[in-house]
This record gives C-alpha cells, sequence and structure tokens, in this order.
C-alpha cells in the first residue's frame, strides 16, 4: 500500500548509537499497515517511543495472506499504546480475532476518519476512551458481536463528514455520540438493534441525508428532537416495524429533498410532521404502507390529517367533582365551527359521542365551553372534541385524561404542592402500614413504595399523574398531580 510501512518480521541487529541517538526512528515516516500480531510486536520493538503517526493507522488482519488463504491472528493491540496521535485516519478492519480495542488506550485525536469494520468478535470500544476528536466521518459497520460504543471517548462539536452505523446485528445502543452537533455529509443508521437514537439528541443540522431504516427494535426517534435541517436528498424513516409515532421531529424545518415515510407498519401518529406538510419544508413527499387505517397509511390521509383545526383551542382540560367529571375548553377563534362532539374512551382507540355543543360560526372572539360527564368510568377516562363545520367536515383535538374513583372516606388525606418539582407532601391521620402508588397518564406505575409524609418525584418526567394512597384494606385517596421540571 502506497504510503504505508508493512510491518514485517525484522532482524535483530546489535544496537548501535551515534551521539546518543538511537538506531531506530522515534516514528516512522508516514502512515503505518498493521497486519499480523507479529506486526504489533515489531513495531513496539521497532518504535518503542513513537506517539505520533503521520498519516492513516490501519489495522487490517485480513491482509496477511499465506499460502492464498487469510490467517487472521491480531488478538491485542497492547503494542501500539504509546500512541497519542495520529494525523489521518484510524481503520480498524477484519480483526476476527480482537476482542479489545485495549491497547489504544492514549490516542486522543484522529486526524481524519474512524472506521470500524467486519470485526467479528468485538464488543464495545473499551480501549478508546481518550478519544476526543474525530473531524471528518465515523463509519461502524458489520461488527457481528458488537453490542455498543461504551469505552468511545467523548466526541464533540461538529464533524464534516458522515457518521454511519449499519449492519451492527447486536448494538442496542449508539450513546458515546452524543457530543457530535451537525454533520457535512449523510447520517444513516441502518439494521442494528437500537431501540432508540439515544447519541443523536444534540444534532441540530446534517448536511446530507438521513436515513433510519430497518430497524427492527426501534420505537422511538425522540432524541432526534434537537435536528432542525436535513441538507439534500430525503430524510428516510421506513421499514421500522415497531415504531409508532415521530416524536422528535418536532424541530426539523427545513429538509432539501424528500420526507420519505413507509413500511413502518405501527407508525400510526405522523403528528410530529405536520409542520413539515402544512409549511411545505420538504421538496416532495413519499408516505405509504404504515398503520392500516391510520392517519399515516398514506400521503392523502396524512394531508388530511394535518390540516389544522378550524378552531383554535386555548386550553382544554379536566378534573373530577364528586361523582362526575368536569370538562372546560376555550377557543380564541371559531372558522364555520358548527359545533363539537365530546368524545370518551376507556382505551385511547375506541370512542363514544357522549355530547353534541354548539359552536359559535365563524368568531374571533373568547368562547368558554363546559360539560359535565355524569357517568365516568372507573379509572382512566381519555377524552377529545371532534368539531364539524358546517359543510360536515370534521378534525379532532389532542386527547386528555382523567382517573375517577369513587371517593369514601379519605381519612384527612391532602397532598401538596400541586404542581410539584421534587417532594410531593401527603399528610395524613392513618395508622398501620400506609403505601402510595404513582400512575401515569396510561395507567403504568411508575413509582410505589411504603409511605412516610412525603414521595421524591424529581426523577419523573414533566406531565400528569395520579397518586393513590391506600392502606391494608381499601385504595383511600386518588389525586392527579402535575409535575414540573
Amino acid at each position: 500500500m502506497k504510503g504505508f510501512y508493512k510491518f514485517l518480521p525484522i532482524i535483530f541487529l546489535p544496537l548501535f548509537l551515534f551521539s546518543g541517538v538511537s538506531l531506530f526512528s522515534q516514528c516512522p515516516s508516514g502512515g503505518v499497515e498493521i497486519f499480523s500480531q507479529q506486526s504489533v510486536t515489531d513495531f513496539q520493538t521497532a518504535y518503542p517511543n513513537c506517539t505520533t503517526i503521520s498519516g492513516d493507522l490501519v489495522i487490517n488482519d485480513s491482509s496477511d495472506v499465506v499460502n492464498g488463504v487469510y490467517t487472521a491472528d491480531i488478538t491485542s493491540l497492547q503494542g501500539l499504546s504509546k500512541l497519542k496521535t495520529i494525523t489521518g485516519g484510524l481503520t480498524i478492519r477484519s480483526c476476527s480475532q480482537l476482542t479489545s480495542l485495549v491497547g489504544l488506550d492514549n490516542i486522543t485525536s484522529i486526524g481524519t476518519d474512524l472506521f470500524v469494520i467486519e470485526n467479528d468478535r468485538l464488543k464495545n470500544f473499551s480501549g478508546l476512551g481518550k478519544l476526543t476528536t474525530v473531524p471528518n466521518s465515523i463509519t461502524i459497520r458489520l461488527n457481528d458481536s458488537l453490542e455498543n460504543l461504551f469505552g468511545l471517548g467523548t466526541i464533540t462539536g461538529a464533524i464534516t463528514g458522515q457518521i454511519k452505523i449499519t449492519d451492527n446485528p447486536v448494538m442496542d445502543s449508539i450513546t458515546p455520540l452524543n457530543g457530535i452537533t451537525s454533520t457535512g455529509s449523510d447520517v444513516t443508521i441502518k439494521r442494528n438493534n437500537l431501540s432508540n437514537l439515544s447519541g443523536l439528541e444534540n444534532i441540530t443540522t446534517i448536511g446530507g441525508f438521513l436515513n433510519v431504516r430497518q430497524e427492527p427494535s426501534l420505537t422511538s426517534i425522540s432524541h432526534l428532537l434537537s435536528l432542525t435541517s436535513v441538507g439534500s436528498n430525503t430524510l428516510n424513516i421506513s421499514n421500522n416495524p415497531l415504531l409508532t409515532n415521530l416524536t422528535g421531529l418536532d424541530s426539523v424545518t427545513s429538509i432539501n429533498g424528500s420526507l420519505y415515510l413507509s413500511y413502518n407498519t405501527e407508525l400510526g401518529d405522523c403528528s410530529a410532521v405536520c409542520h413539515i406538510l402544512v409549511n411545505d419544508q420538504a421538496t416532495s413527499y413519499v408516505v405509504g404502507n404504515n398503520k392500516q387505517g391510520s392517519t399515516c397509511q398514506y400521503l392523502t390521509a396524512l394531508q388530511t390529517a394535518c390540516v389544522p383545526l378550524p378552531i383554535e383551542l386555548t386550553y382544554f382540560s379536566s378534573h373530577q367533582e364528586a361523582s362526575q367529571v368536569y370538562l372546560e375548553w376555550e377557543t380564541s377563534s371559531e372558522i364555520n365551527n358548527s359545533g363539537q362532539f365530546v368524545e370518551k374512551s376507556q382505551n385511547g382507540r375506541d370512542w363514544e359521542d357522549i355530547a353534541w355543543i354548539d359552536g359559535y360560526g365563524t368568531t374571533q372572539d373568547l368562547h368558554a365551553y363546559h360539560f359535565t360527564d355524569r357517568m365516568p368510568y372507573k379509572g382512566i377516562n381519555y377524552y377529545r372534541l371532534k368539531q364539524v363545520n358546517y359543510d360536515g367536515k370534521a378534525e379532532y383535538s389532542h386527547v386528555i385524561s382523567e382517573y375517577f374513583s369513587r371517593k369514601g372516606s379519605t381519612a384527612g388525606v391532602q397532598m401538596y404542592p400541586n404542581p410539584v418539582r421534587d417532594l410531593l407532601f401527603i399528610q395524613h391521620q392513618l395508622a398501620g402500614d400506609v403505601k402510595v402508588t404513582i400512575f401515569d397518564i396510561y395507567g403504568k406505575v411508575v413509582l410505589a413504595g411504603d409511605l412516610g409524609h412525603s414521595v421524591d418525584v424529581s426523577g419523573l418526567p414533566e406531565g400528569v399523574y395520579y397518586v393513590q394512597v391506600y392502606d391494608e384494606f381499601q385504595a383511600l385517596e386518588w389525586q392527579k398531580v402535575v409535575v414540573l421540571r
């Protein structure tokens, strides 16, 4: 390979010193190729104090051929432990016996690219913990046993090239990339085992395309929430069978190419990209074969769903009063508003009309509405508004929820402050074994345990929760609590 020193077995000669200088140079001139375990040893022997490679460092076990057969045998990189800087790129390729990158522990910067490709037994990046600078691109592909990027140092700021992480079938985390703020070229995430995109949460701009495809375990792309622009070709989210929504694309305001959403068979909520369609922020749109019957299924369904409500809600809220649930909402403007159905659901999927409330037609004035549900379900009740125009067209509001229980004796239970940030104090006159359980709006338990006089909710995300206090005989009190951050 032109420009590389390829380390062959060396013949040891007596060490002569000239004016106090070793026979051997401190570092080779130009790039270095390591192709066998013997070449690791030879490098350490020839350049025991070398700290800088002036060019590329290529560790490529597949380049060692004996009688036409690859003889991969690199198991340790300890002979490279003095290296601190590589002015070119670092490539680690086809090292099928290498399980660790220990030996590269002192490398702090790479001048161009990082390639880690086809290393069958490598499990993580332990050994590159001091690496902070990779200015051009990062490519991690075809590593059959690579579970995550843990052990990789914190790479911060912008990179000028691409991020390509593909075909690592057991990789479940790319979190150590979370210091990167932008790329000059493409970001491709494909055929790994990621459940989320933690590691991309600080990227604001992508210079090329964004391609998130064929991730069999992906359930969330919410870590893309800082992303504002995609520079060329497409923003492509496709063939992700467990993805249900597009939360994370809410801040994207520019796509210099197509928005491509297809073959995500559980994708039923595409509201996070409505602003892109409404404001025409992509050059074209390809939407199809997402969740059957949903507004994401095909483009015309999504375009219809993304039309803004002809009523502008300032709030829509609920609270429990005695044995009833009281709903109230306010509009700041209405256009051809015949009125709205109040709809209720016990599971968030199946809805029934429980009331019709007349609208005010077309108006720019504030108008307050209310309705009392006198027969709420025991447990969680979901509510939404179905606004109907004079021409019969209908649009839906967002969904709210209220946890309802018919209260018996409250035994003097009081909860404060509400809203709460850290400690929720609960006063009661109860004796014996008293417990507390906190549910989210979907009925999932998020905290549970014995009750003293306060509960630490600092670990809960901002939102609405339902707190239940109970003794060994019965539930004594339900209360809705808002957690702020």
